[in-house]
């Protein structure tokens, strides 16, 4: 029985390439939707286990939509898409994950898996979509015990604890024994079960320790809670990081006989080094004498400088040495770089007396230019009949100076062809080029439905434009290269003449 999962996008080659991916991935069941009515009509139609919704829909509030669904399908899990970042966090919608927009489909993929490995999947359906849960692979606790010891020394962790029921299951690390039954008390008495959505974290403190620590939960499939532990040091984001990393190593399916194992807890980064603290000082070792930590014998202070003789004189600060004169040495760069004339000393500020305080500048500093990023765009019409010429044309770049005005852009070079739109453009320091190039995009959709009725329909939906688009640095491509793109983009079997 295949799991299924319904898609809900106004795109058609996006929902078609996600349609592709689960399908390959997970042998899903997946049924598409292009709009909110056929979403619904969908929804009661079939029952769905996970739902993938692309919250920008013309025809419905992103709100409404979502609270229908729920309200039709209860059980069903929600994963949210938006280019909007405040439509996934403008109301408590229901959902159980979110996905801002533009994203990369590995980062979608793998958002998938997180809540199908959450689903309580049947037999049937985790054959079918070749899901081996974490019981698996921990059951054993042989098995259990060889991934937790490697994910302790590679993660540098001070305990690394998973449960099973809410018992010990299997642990490593330098804890003492007694310190890691606290752990599982404390854990139990903050109520943290493996159904907990989400991570959770609390600063302990144990008997018998001097330190307080960072305690880091995090569930797995079925009863398997994980658990690592950190001095309260350590910074928050690289205990974060390392407990993700252990729980996708312990997450992953097991390999077949005869296969080397890959997974394995990425070592920390630079920046993820457990920093001491900036008082910590070296101390002997009571099992091991190290010869660098032990006491070093007192150096004696070097004897005081002997007072200077006051019968001898001082030299003057503008006294020179008699005789000869010194010999002039000429170099390159004393022939290369002309000297300034020297300014008379009567120009010159008075010098301060020796003993005047001295003032510090604190007024504020000169502005620095931050630099801009030039980037390159072309977008094609998705109606391959459709000619940008005449009116369109000029309204097109007219419409592109005035949204970069809007945005803090800088058009450098604005092209209308008959088969794109091409420009090239500055952006800000804060700008993601990407985002940049989505929100032109989206914007001169908007303005053209609101224009050309005739166009309406499509450029309200976000069609009017392929969602495919080139995005160059620096200087705009050639001729030769946006007619190749236009091909690429509107296929093979498209007339010649229309990609011209």
């Amino acid at each position: 029985m295949a799991l299924p999962v319904l898609v809900v996008d106004p795109d058609p080659e996006l929902a078609a390439l996600v349609q592709q991916s689960l399908e390959k991935e997970y042998a899903c069941r997946v049924g598409l939707a292009a709009n909110s009515s056929e979403a619904l009509a969908a929804a009661r139609a079939s029952e769905y286990r996970l739902a993938i919704v692309d919250l920008d829909m013309p025809d419905l509030r992103e709100s409404d939509l979502v609270r229908r669904l729920r309200s039709l399908q209860p059980g069903m899990l929600v994963l949210a898409l938006s280019a909007n970042p405040g439509a996934l966090t403008a109301e408590p919608l229901g959902i159980h994950a979110s996905l801002p927009k533009p994203f990369y489909l590995p980062d979608l993929m793998a958002k998938i898996r997180q809540m199908i490995s959450a689903l309580q999947l049947s037999p049937d359906e985790a054959a079918a979509a070749r899901i081996q849960g974490p019981a698996h692979r921990l059951g054993s606790a042989a098995e259990a015990a060889r991934l937790v010891a490697r994910g302790a020394r590679d993660s540098g962790a001070y305990l690394v604890l998973l449960t099973r029921d809410g018992r010990r299951w299997v642990h490593a690390g330098p804890m003492p024994q007694p310190h890691v039954e606290q752990v599982v008390a404390r854990i139990q008495e903050y109520g943290i079960r493996p159904d907990t959505p989400g991570a959770v974290a609390r600063y302990v403190r144990f008997s018998g320790a001097v330190d307080a620590f960072l305690l880091y939960c995090l569930s797995l499939a079925d009863d398997y809670l994980l658990a690592v532990l950190y001095p309260a040091r350590v910074p928050f984001g690289s205990v974060r990081r390392q407990a993700e990393r252990l729980a996708d190593m312990l997450s992953q399916p097991s390999a077949p006989a005869g296969t080397p194992s890959r997974a394995s807890v990425k070592p920390m980064a630079a920046d993820e080094v457990i920093r001491l603290p900036h008082d910590w000082v070296p101390q002997p070792s009571a099992r091991i004498n190290l010869p660098f930590l032990d006491a070093r014998p007192e150096v004696p202070p070097p004897p005081p400088r002997a007072a200077p003789d006051p019968r001898q004189a001082a030299l003057p600060g503008d006294w020179l040495p008699g005789g000869a004169p010194l010999p002039v040495v000429h170099s390159i760069r004393d022939a290369a770089i002309p000297k300034a004339p020297r300014t008379p000393a009567r120009h010159l500020p008075p010098a301060p007396p020796p003993d005047a305080p001295r003032t510090r500048h604190t007024g504020p500093l000169p502005a620095v230019a931050a630099a801009r990023t030039r980037i390159s765009l072309v977008y094609v019409p998705r109606d391959p009949a459709l000619a940008l010429q005449s009116s369109l044309a000029s309204t097109l770049v007219n419409w592109t100076k005035e949204i970069c005005g809007a945005l803090d852009f800088k058009p450098i070079d604005i092209q209308v062809r008959p088969d794109a739109l091409c420009m090239t453009i500055e952006l800000p320091p804060s700008a993601s080029p990407p985002t940049a190039a989505h929100r032109m995009r989206q914007e001169l959709s908007r303005r053209i439905a609101a224009t050309y009725p005739s166009q309406a329909a499509a450029a309200a939906s976000g069609r009017f434009w392929t969602s495919r688009y080139l995005l160059m640095s620096g200087e705009p491509p050639s001729s030769q290269r946006i007619t190749e793109f236009v091909r690429e983009t509107r296929g093979p079997g498209l007339p010649r003449s229309a990609a011209q």
